[in-house]
């Protein structure tokens, strides 16, 4: 930009460029300042809409476009509307209530918003009830409508996306029966995430596939690994997570000798869902989000699941043979898992893991310290290592602590070049650090670098395929 030159002067293809690059809160900034500035950025303002504080919002909102519906309501390409928009909570009453009186001023945007991409509603059914009309304008008057977000579905709602078309993302609630919902889009079908606690299996029809969806996420919905592979033979990624014994039982029946995938790229899911499910085929990125934790010896647990959780954890593990792996573990944990963990992934090249202190017994320190020895012949490129309980006396804030093990990780593991530190009682403050060569030629040395360069190298090794 020239000397004395005018923000507001640079030519308007910049600004396409410059302004979608900007948080919605520095747009709205801008959009105060001047009357030309507001001009400027209101099309990118109302372009993706997420409505989250109160009912008043989204009142407001659709009054704002409909004063000007012509110029506006074209430009609205997403809409969201979150749960705190359609509650509200009376504390005397300990109540949360359901309030969508908006509906009808949103069915009225609706039916003009002809350039609507996606539309997400928390409370479907409820909306639906109020004003009827939402459905016939999502229907007849959102022609570029490929994306959508029901919570809360019901009756009302299932009749609506029966009716919808050409769905390539759908996001769904809903307890009962899936397949009438899922069935007109088995050919269109991109990314599907579905939420439920449907006990009947045959919540997918027997003979449909949907043979374009790339990425599933499934929670509290009873199916099994068969049934999956050949609904949905095509996907990369996958999310499960199952929440009941019942549910466990259901993923495990008939899992011996049954369809499965041939590879996914990530994964992500509670490990004994995972077990249950018996997969069995390489990933790339497994992500297993349960907490890992070692039941002292001479106690057993009281939910049968959890009964020999370590096993289970290396059984999934060496099943699928990640080269990036991301799990949860307690502090307290038997370090002999990390002994066992290490011959079972010989294409590990990036491992994030998450230490979490339950008690005072400063045990985070201790594992931390044990760690670079049990962990020297993983064949691991780039470490994070993140720590977390407020009640610890975390000693991770002491810049020698942290030195010292960054040594050790750099003497003892020698094929790793990248180490990322981060802990909770440092608001988690972040730090990056890169192994190099020393001058003399005597081995290496951990150097810290910037945050931008740690990103990338996360990125990079985040994404490796062994």
């Amino acid at each position: 930009m020239m000397a004395g030159m005018n923000l507001l002067d640079l030519n308007g293809d910049v600004f396409a460029y410059i302004l979608p690059l900007l948080s919605t809160a520095t747009l709205r900034d801008l959009s105060e300042t001047c009357h030309d500035a507001h001009n400027l950025t209101t099309p990118h303002l109302i372009s993706s809409v997420i409505l989250n504080r109160d009912r008043g919002q989204v009142s407001s909102f659709c009054r704002f476009m409909l004063a000007n519906s012509p110029l506006r309501i074209p430009l609205l390409h997403s809409l969201t509307i979150a749960d705190g928009a359609c509650t509200i909570l009376y504390p005397e009453a300990d109540q949360l209530v359901v309030d969508v009186s908006f509906a009808s001023l949103v069915a009225d945007v609706v039916s003009q918003a002809s350039n609507l991409i996606h539309l997400s509603i928390s409370h479907t059914e409820d909306m639906i009830r109020v004003d009827s009309r939402i459905v016939q304008s999502l229907i007849h008057s959102c022609p570029r409508l490929t994306s959508v977000s029901f919570r809360r579905m019901g009756p009302y709602s299932v009749q609506m996306m029966r009716r919808l078309h050409s769905l390539r993302s759908a996001t769904l609630d809903l307890s009962g029966d899936f397949s009438p919902v899922l069935r007109p889009f088995h050919l269109t079908l991109q990314n599907l995430a579905i939420t439920g606690n449907s006990r009947n299996q045959e919540f997918l029809d027997l003979d449909l596939t949907w043979p374009h969806v790339r990425t599933l996420s499934i929670m509290r919905v009873f199916t099994s690994r068969a049934r999956l592979a050949r609904s949905f033979p095509n996907i990369s990624r996958l999310e499960i997570h199952a929440e009941t014994l019942d549910g466990y039982r259901m993923l495990h029946r008939n899992v011996e000798n049954s369809t499965s995938w041939s590879h996914l790229d990530h994964v992500k899911g509670n490990c004994i869902a995972l077990y249950f499910l018996g997969i069995s085929c390489p990933i790339r990125h497994l992500e297993l989000t349960d907490r890992l934790y070692s039941i002292p010896v001479g106690e057993t647990s009281p939910w049968e699941p959890v009964l020999h959780m370590e096993e289970k954890y290396l059984v999934v593990i060496q099943a699928t043979s990640p080269s990036v792996l991301s799990f949860n573990a307690e502090a307290s944990l038997n370090t002999h898992f990390y002994t066992q963990l290490v011959p079972l992934v010989p294409r590990l090249r990036f491992l994030h893991l998450n230490i979490e202190e339950i008690d005072r017994n400063n045990e985070t320190v201790t594992v931390l310290n044990k760690l670079p020895s049990i962990l020297a012949q993983l064949p691991v490129v780039y470490l994070s290592l993140h720590c977390q309980g407020q009640l610890a006396p975390f000693q991770l804030s002491d810049l020698d602590f942290q030195k010292r093990l960054i040594v050790a990780f750099v003497r003892l593991v020698s094929s790793l070049q990248f180490i990322e530190l981060a802990w909770e009682q440092a608001g988690w403050k972040c730090s990056w650090w890169e192994s190099i060569s020393r001058h003399d030629s005597q081995g290496r040395e951990m150097v810290e670098i910037s945050e931008y360069m740690g990103q990338l190298a996360r990125k990079k090794w985040a994404a490796t395929n062994g």
